[in-house]
């Protein structure tokens, strides 16, 4: 996911839970011990959440951390969706250049792994 995706993403799903919980950026940013201009500029995608921010966030909005990222919290998540989350939150607050590279790094290994896998066993 490139950081622009990542800034649109996290601007729409926080605008989202924020109005499904029927509150107006004020009262988000007091229970959330955050300024207004903070919300503001987190839903204006002006600025990428940070993971404690974000936890300050889905504490206010009464919701689990991962329900912000899609995920059920009634059903146990596989270990692939904890993995890919807990990446997620490790990069999100990484320099750009370091995303990229994390990125191209996982997508050559798992191309790797495929091809292995699809080559079967060594005659």
């Amino acid at each position: 996911m490139k950081i622009d995706e990542l800034l649109d993403f996290t601007r729409r799903r926080i605008i989202a839970m924020r109005k499904d919980s029927g509150l107006s950026q004020q009262p988000l940013a007091e229970r959330a011990s955050l300024s207004v201009d903070s919300v503001g500029k987190l839903e204006r995608g002006e600025q990428l959440v940070s993971l404690k921010t974000l936890n300050k966030l889905c504490q206010a909005l009464g919701i689990p951390l991962p329900v912000f990222f899609g995920a059920e919290t009634d059903t146990s998540p596989d270990d692939a969706q904890k993995t890919i989350l807990g990446l997620c939150l490790y990069l999100s607050d990484k320099d750009p250049k370091h995303i990229r590279l994390a990125n191209e790094m996982v997508r050559q290994l798992i191309t790797r792994l495929e091809a292995d896998q699809n080559s079967g066993p060594a005659s």
